[in-house]
């Protein structure tokens, strides 16, 4: 019984089967006192006590080695009385059989407070046997159920993964996507202003044959002025006033090629301006001359599609405007599309026929 309580054939199996086969020496040593007990003078008491001891000095060398299993020490303090009651009352008897008899009944009181004792410890025993089967069934509950969060941590961590790489590849074909939108953005946002600059080529060349027929004719005026100043400063008697009334009529003409001549090239500059793609790339620039510039475009690319429309421009920059970081292109696509739409704005008032008005 006690090698089944305390697992003895799983803790302790060489131990085992020695205990297992220690039935065949006990029968031998019985069997031997039957047949020979009464011839040899044996006396049965010492025999059995002995066989006793014998048995009570196996379990504690059983116990022993189990002393960390807390039934086992507590078997061990069960039988550890009862071995040394059981010694004592051997050698007690073979050495002082009379004194033996006379303490007989304290002997007896004495066996029977240590079977006492050794049926309740047996009991605590149990108990305690009780107790570690729950604890080793909670540890193995406990075990299986962190088997099992593991378990579902890396089915988790396998479900993230390939999550992860599911929304990597949905944000590289979103980003792709992005970049040919952006791209594509790009190339209409080119392609609507190479249109308007188609719409708007007519009238500019117009615009710009104004400016450049006044420098053809002040160039041909200042031609025929320079021959004739040419012509009196050979003469033997010079004619002073004249040549300065000449040279006077000549800078005038220079200062008008000069004017048309930065009309027109404002007008070129603003379309080529106007051409470009955007780099998207800050840098200085003066507000004042752009917007003139946009301004006088917006004025041409309106008169390219009505030639009846006119409209006088009058301007009011702020003189000391600092240069402002900006990306000129951008800017000046919002300044001609605010232009534009101011003037097809005063010119539908025109056309309403609202009296007095001149745009």
């Amino acid at each position: 019984m006690l090698r089944r309580f305390l697992d003895i054939p799983m803790r302790l199996p060489a131990l085992d089967r020695r205990l297992a086969r220690f039935w065949i020496p006990a029968a031998v040593v019985w069997v031997s006192y039957l047949l020979f007990g009464e011839k040899l003078h044996l006396d049965g008491d010492l025999i059995d006590d002995v066989f006793i001891l014998v048995v009570i000095a196996q379990l504690m060398q059983v116990v022993w080695q189990l002393r960390d299993y807390p039934p086992a020490r507590t078997v061990a303090l069960a039988l550890a009385p009862y071995a040394a009651t059981l010694l004592l009352a051997v050698v007690w008897r073979q050495l002082a059989p009379r004194s033996f008899k006379e303490y007989n009944d304290g002997i007896d009181m004495v066996g029977t407070f240590v079977f006492f004792w050794m049926v309740g410890l047996f009991w605590v025993a149990r108990s305690q046997k009780k107790r570690l089967a729950i604890e080793q069934q909670r540890r193995a509950e406990e075990e299986q159920a962190q088997q099992r969060i593991v378990a579902r941590n890396a089915e988790l961590e396998q479900l993230v993964l390939a999550r992860t790489a599911a929304l990597r590849q949905q944000t590289q074909e979103l980003q792709q996507a992005l970049e040919e939108l952006q791209t594509t953005q790009s190339q209409l946002i080119q392609a609507e202003k190479m249109a308007s600059l188609g719409e708007l080529t007519a009238g500019i060349a117009h615009e710009i044959q104004n400016p450049l027929n006044f420098v053809n004719n002040f160039a041909e005026v200042s031609s025929e002025l320079a021959q004739e100043l040419a012509l009196e400063r050979n003469r033997p008697t010079r004619d002073l006033p004249l040549e300065a009334e000449l040279l006077g009529d000549l800078k005038q003409n220079m200062l008008k090629i000069t004017q048309h001549g930065q009309r027109a090239a404002s007008i070129v500059r603003g379309m080529l301006e106007h051409s470009r793609a955007s780099t998207g790339e800050r840098s200085l620039t003066d507000l004042n001359a752009l917007c003139d510039e946009y301004l006088r475009l917006a004025y041409h690319g309106l008169r390219a599609k009505d030639k009846s429309f006119n409209a006088t421009l009058h301007t009011d920059f702020a003189p000391v405007l600092p240069l402002v970081e900006a990306v000129s292109q951008d800017v000046g696509r919002v300044l001609l599309n605010l232009f534009t739409n101011a003037f097809y704005a005063v010119r539908q008032r025109q056309q309403a026929g609202e009296a007095g008005y001149a745009p």
